[in-house]
């Protein structure tokens, strides 16, 4: 059974989702995890400003450990900008991480 994580990404730090995804998707320590693609916000979702990624898993994986990941990514290859992370759980049971500048 797969599990799929929504992944906000704020528009004020200038990278684009596709962005985001290439960079995940061409890593193995980060594809072993999941494939991350661009994709649309999850139904009752609260902003439509931001860019929108689904990670998709074969197994459950601690929000904590997606954050460090793209953390880190975004701080190698995209954003010197400090940034904030966190987690909503919609009442469909849907988890997001939204990604934004401090």
């Amino acid at each position: 059974m797969s599990h799929t994580l929504h992944i906000a990404l704020d528009p004020a730090l200038a990278v684009a989702p596709a962005e985001l995804a290439a960079a995940w998707n061409g890593r193995s320590a980060t594809t072993d995890l999941g494939r991350l693609e661009v994709g649309a916000a999850p139904p009752h979702s609260f902003d439509v400003g931001l860019g929108m990624l689904l990670l998709t898993t074969g197994v459950t994986i601690a929000t904590s450990v997606v954050a460090s990941l793209l953390t880190d990514l975004l701080k190698e290859q995209f954003v010197k900008k400090r940034t904030v992370i966190t987690e909503f759980v919609l009442p469909d049971g849907a988890r997001v991480i939204v990604i934004k500048e401090k």
